[in-house]
């Protein structure tokens, strides 16, 4: 809960009113923010070993106002570039739990205003491949492995921002 409850310090309650929620795992840590949150559903019809060349594709959807996407976690910012073009008028923001801390990340997702809870990086560069915070906690496992693989000196401190993270309905 500690991630939603940052993310939420920095979220207006009007912009909370438009939230859009991306895919499942942002949808079940978009709830903590705003119940009353919108879904959009993402899928990917083409992986690629590099995140950000996937191919995903969703649904139109017309909204009243810009929405405010939410997302537990970007870390090439595909997704939510994808779920930008699907959502009409374009958003206004996006706020998500984890964002991984590279210029790349946010030129992909091409909206200016992006707030994040929390903003990571792998020491010695690179993209760690993280998918959701969700499937990170629904197998620790992987967290620990990845853990130990890209968080060298910080594997306590990044399970733990994933066991806080409380995206499980």
């Amino acid at each position: 809960m500690r991630l939603a409850n940052k993310l939420a310090s920095q979220i207006a309650d009007e912009e909370l009113n438009t939230a859009v929620a991306v895919g499942e795992s942002g949808y079940n840590f978009a709830i903590k923010l705003a119940k009353d949150c919108t879904k959009l559903p993402m899928t990917t019809i083409g992986f690629s070993r590099e995140r950000e060349k996937r191919d995903l594709v969703s649904q139109d959807m017309q909204c009243q106002e810009p929405p405010f996407l939410i997302d537990d976690l970007a870390v090439s910012g595909r997704t939510l570039a994808v779920a930008n073009d699907y959502v009409t008028p374009g958003a206004r923001g996006v706020g998500v739990g984890m964002l991984f801390k590279s210029s790349s990340t946010r030129r992909l997702i091409d909206i200016t205003d992006v707030r994040a809870a929390m903003i990571y990086e792998r020491e010695g560069g690179g993209r760690p491949p993280i998918n959701s915070l969700a499937s990170l906690q629904n197998f620790p496992e992987r967290s620990q492995a990845l853990a130990e693989r890209y968080f060298e000196g910080s594997q306590a401190a990044f399970c733990d921002a994933i066991a806080q993270a409380e995206t499980r309905v």
